[in-house]
C-alpha cells in the first residue's frame, strides 16, 4: 500500500463502484488512505466488491464512514 498512488486507488474505486466518477477524492496519509465518495450506494458497492476481492496486491481492510 505504501507504494500504491492516489490515482491507481481511485482508479481501483470506481472500477469497484461500477462506473468512473464514483471518487470524490483520495487522500493518502503514511499507509491509510481515505476514499471519498459522491453517493453512498457507490459507497457500499464499492466496499462489497473489494471485501470480496483478494487479487489486491496490497494488505487492505475497509470500513464505511459518513
Amino acid at each position: 500500500m505504501l507504494s500504491t498512488s492516489e490515482e491507481t486507488l481511485e482508479n481501483i474505486f470506481n472500477q469497484a463502484a461500477g462506473h468512473c466518477g464514483a471518487v470524490e477524492r483520495v487522500k493518502k496519509i503514511k499507509d491509510y488512505a481515505f476514499v471519498h465518495f459522491y453517493s453512498r450506494d457507490d459507497a457500499l458497492r464499492a466496499l462489497n466488491v473489494v471485501n470480496s476481492t483478494s487479487s489486491l496486491s496490497f494488505p487492505s481492510s475497509y470500513m464505511l464512514f459518513k
